[in-house]
């Protein structure tokens, strides 16, 4: 592409290339080559104990980081293949609506189902929310949902989806419960109420539209407090006072033995990157004191 295509698509779809500038950005602050746990911890990764003890902006901030060169190259090269195509269609500010809530989508279903232990980053859940947005379109523009199925190009999609799923299946260390979130938060937001096609607004499709809002709302507020969850509770155990709550918790949570110890010991059987532990314990540490 000339340079001055290059700046004419920038100029027609600003926001694509302002989140592949802070990808970029982000990447050489954290080391783009190889980031420690630790930097990307302190740029923003996800990471459940850290949400739920006052950092809820970790759920979007960590849509911008990557884990490497590898991870970065491929979700720059995604985002440049489909960004364009979609804030041309949706316009800038419903594509950046499209971004923010598909990468809320992924970290809130990620941070709700996975590993509490476990960190996430990298804008892979916004860019299935891509995907999710261009099969919403395709589907919208028939006159049923799946006569685009009779073309060729937009019959591409279910197996682009499905091939990267299947990637994310095979590849250790890759959160698909992240991409399946921003997927169906992508699909569900342009279905709904970013690109109507032919279909007119009625009374089941607002409905359906206040349903997914209620669902992301309930999940992220699960996300800030989740009650049922092993990590909360252990939590809730080093900041409330003695009583019979705490050694309720107690009880669920250890067994005899040395409290901090079995601390250790919880978290170092159930994260599967040895390197995440000493930030949790650091943390768990500060709320003992």
């Amino acid at each position: 592409m000339r340079q001055g295509s290059l700046l004419e698509q920038a100029d027609r779809t600003p926001a694509t290339y302002i989140i592949l500038v802070a990808y970029i950005t982000m990447a050489v602050l954290t080391d783009p080559m190889s980031p420690s746990s630790s930097k990307l911890i302190e740029y923003g990764a996800a990471q459940s104990l850290l949400i739920q003890d006052g950092e809820p902006w970790r759920l979007l901030s960590y849509a911008f980081l990557h884990g490497g060169l590898l991870h970065l190259l491929f979700n720059s090269y995604c985002l440049i293949q489909f960004g364009p195509l979609l804030e041309e269609r949706l316009k800038t500010g419903k594509f950046l609506l499209l971004y923010v809530f598909a990468s809320l989508g992924g970290s809130v279903t990620a941070v709700t189902f996975n590993n509490p232990a476990l960190i996430m980053v990298g804008g892979s859940g916004a860019l299935f929310g891509m995907f999710g947005a261009a099969l919403a379109i395709n589907m919208r523009q028939g006159r049923h949902h799946l006569e685009f199925l009779d073309y060729l190009g937009p019959r591409s999609i279910p197996m682009l989806i499905g091939i990267n799923l299947l990637i994310g299946w095979i590849i250790p260390f890759i959160s698909n419960t992240a991409h399946i979130g921003g997927l169906i938060a992508g699909f569900a937001l342009t279905f709904c109420l970013l690109d109507r096609g032919r279909s007119q607004h009625d009374r089941l499709s607002r409905s359906i539209a206040a349903g997914w809002i209620v669902l992301v709302l309930g999940l992220s507020l699960y996300c800030l407090h989740p009650v049922l969850r092993w990590d909360y509770r252990l939590r809730q155990y080093y900041v409330i006072e003695a009583g019979p709550r705490k050694q309720e918790l107690a009880d669920l949570l250890f067994e005899e033995g040395d409290v901090l110890g079995d601390m250790e010991r919880i978290f170092r059987s159930r994260a599967r990157q040895e390197e995440i532990a000493p930030w949790i314990l650091e943390r768990l540490r500060a709320w003992r004191r």
